[in-house]
């Protein structure tokens, strides 16, 4: 999965999301890792979450769980 991280938000877009800031940088990591795999990891990163614009219901971290409503 190609993927970008906002470095300020610390946020991961997928690299055409219309959300992603200026400062987005490749997320090296995330290369050819499914969603399963990238969700599972920033599930341990608690200042990490994924954007709820280009990857909707894809992050189950404390703030878009409340936003959420679930």
């Amino acid at each position: 999965m190609d993927l970008v991280r906002n470095l300020k938000t610390e946020v991961a877009h997928r690299l055409d999301c219309s959300s992603r800031g200026a400062d987005a940088l490749r997320w090296n990591w995330a290369d050819g890792k499914a969603l399963a795999q990238v969700k599972d990891a920033t599930l341990g990163y608690p200042w990490l979450h994924l954007c709820r614009i280009c990857m909707p219901g894809a992050c189950h971290c404390a703030r878009c769980i409340v936003k959420d409503g679930a």
